[in-house]
């Protein structure tokens, strides 16, 4: 078994390559920095007294440094697996998880013993999805971020949390099913 799999089986977590997680948190250094230059370069530019400077600039590092770091605490959580409690076997695993690409038009990008990740190629409405499945002992891990091969993204427009739903409602009739 891959160490990366075995990584997220222990710990629940999405596992990222370090390109991944430059990417899933780059929004989180990024913006801060965009932030405090504008207002550095704005202050310049307009005559501002070296008293207003200096409150204008340390307000607007403070609250940028809030921000990013309240982005980082929302990209951190949100690479938590949730866990759907099913005992099947790996080809019945396989099976829900390929009836799901196929009735909602997915793409699996990789496949190995015991995972499945598939992705929303880059639309209008979508800048790609990535979806995780992993099949556990005792049931089955997955997770809907946005897909980290492609580019930097802060929004999913609301795909990750459909995502989530077919997810879910399709294991639970695989449990019930089963059970």
């Amino acid at each position: 078994m891959n160490k990366w799999l075995v990584k997220m089986i222990k710990t629940g977590r999405q596992s990222l390559t370090t390109k991944q997680t430059f990417f899933h948190y780059f929004f989180a250094l990024a913006f801060p920095l965009s932030c405090m230059g504008l207002c550095f370069i704005l202050l310049e530019l307009f005559d501002v007294s070296a008293h207003q400077k200096s409150y204008i600039q340390s307000k607007v590092n403070t609250y940028s440094l809030y921000i990013g770091l309240a982005y980082f605490v929302r990209q951190y959580m949100s690479l938590s697996m949730s866990f759907a409690p099913i005992l099947i076997d790996h080809s019945g695993f396989e099976s829900v998880v390929n009836k799901m690409v196929q009735d909602n038009n997915w793409v699996i990008e990789s496949k190995g013993d015991g995972f499945i990740v598939c992705t929303i190629p880059f639309k209008w409405n979508n800048w790609g999805t990535l979806m995780t499945f992993v099949k556990t002992d005792d049931g089955v891990l997955y997770n809907s971020i946005c897909d980290l091969y492609n580019r930097p993204s802060t929004t999913s427009f609301g795909q990750n949390a459909r995502n989530m739903k077919i997810i879910q409602k399709a294991l639970d009739d695989a449990s019930r099913k089963d059970g």
